[in-house]
């Protein structure tokens, strides 16, 4: 006697899945007699441990949560410190990611620089400036970068910069410049053609549809850590300015674009975070349409990354650098002539 319809479709599907599995399981095992060293990400194949410092993972918040921020977290890049004019001297910190550190220009040309130099001379002062953060950071990473910093004192005043993907966390990595994912299910992760699938998928789209972190509890901590680490500057009365830059390449998100591209989130994630930027106590300056009347300059291959696979540019070249100098110059500058005495403070020394 023939089974009920239900019984029949659960039947089928339960066929369908065993196929499935049964198909990976001999897939995942004919790719490791070829490759006895498997399981492994495919970019990662032949990196020695001594060069997994070039590896670039591309997360914020950090995978490791409970790390957010803190001082004790890893800090990958140094602080870097610099004068800028002549006479007395101010400290002067920038926090950021890799558009602070001048991702793609000369050493001279990111905006952090031009913004001392041009405070230098207009205060009559010296400036030392540090950078602290860099490249591939998120507020996790630059909040550690700056807690570890203000152990050893407390700068004249300091500008942090946050971006529009700091409320988002994407599972890749970056390894002599190969793109490979991170699956975040345990079975996946020891499962070299499941890597290999979402890799091949992720080097399609360009980037990965970000694993939403922009919901209420991720926004509750941007405000927790965020708060948490200007607390100190705000209590010693420490000048300090948020700053909010968009991508170079965000002119291209007002046309269609084909498929996915970074414009189906970014745009949204701004918004969300200039909300939070506003209910944080401080000073914030709102540049997501710097760039609405003079798109800037942006790198040649990441340009070529957008025509290719939806990959927003994200850094200004010299010249927008110089834009970015330029209008936080004119917010930063009546701050620090207000509060600034004539002569720089002991206690804020670093």
């Amino acid at each position: 006697m023939p089974g009920s319809p239900a019984t029949t479709w659960i039947a089928r599907a339960l066929l369908v899945l065993t196929g499935t599995a049964m198909a990976l399981v001999v897939g995942e095992l004919g790719l490791r007699l070829i490759h006895p060293t498997l399981p492994s990400l495919a970019a990662l194949d032949g990196v020695g441990p001594r060069e997994w410092g070039d590896v670039q993972r591309w997360t914020s918040p950090p995978t490791e949560l409970a790390t957010c921020g803190a001082a004790e977290a890893p800090v990958r890049y140094p602080p870097r410190t610099e004068q800028h004019g002549e006479g007395p001297r101010r400290s002067l910190w920038v926090v950021g990611d890799s558009i602070v550190h001048g991702f793609g220009v000369g050493p001279t040309d990111a905006w952090p620089q031009r913004l001392a130099a041009t405070l230098a001379a207009d205060l009559g002062t010296g400036i030392a400036l540090t950078r602290l953060g860099g490249p591939g950071l998120g507020y996790c990473g630059w909040a550690s970068s700056l807690n570890k910093h203000l152990a050893h004192g407390l700068p004249d005043a300091a500008v942090v910069q946050v971006f529009a993907d700091d409320l988002e966390r994407r599972d890749l990595v970056l390894v002599r410049g190969s793109v490979a994912a991170i699956p975040r299910h345990p079975l996946l992760q020891r499962s070299w053609l499941a890597n290999r699938l979402w890799l091949a998928r992720v080097a399609h789209l360009g980037s990965a549809r970000p694993t939403r972190d922009a919901d209420a509890a991720g926004r509750a901590r941007f405000r927790s850590v965020v708060s948490g680490t200007l607390a100190p500057l705000a209590e010693a009365g420490v000048p300090v300015l948020l700053v909010l830059v968009p991508p170079a390449g965000q002119g291209r998100c007002t046309r269609a674009s084909a498929g996915f591209s970074d414009c189906d989130w970014l745009l949204s994630d701004q918004e969300l975070l200039a909300t939070e930027l506003t209910t944080l106590d401080h000073p914030w300056l709102d540049l997501r349409s710097v760039w609405a009347d003079a798109p800037p300059d942006t790198l040649p291959d990441e340009e070529a990354a957008w025509t290719a696979r939806g990959r927003l540019p994200v850094h200004p070249g010299p010249q927008g650098h110089e834009t970015l100098a330029q209008v936080v110059h004119e917010r930063l500058l009546p701050m620090l002539t207000e509060s600034w005495s004539p002569q720089p403070s002991v206690a804020h020394r670093p």
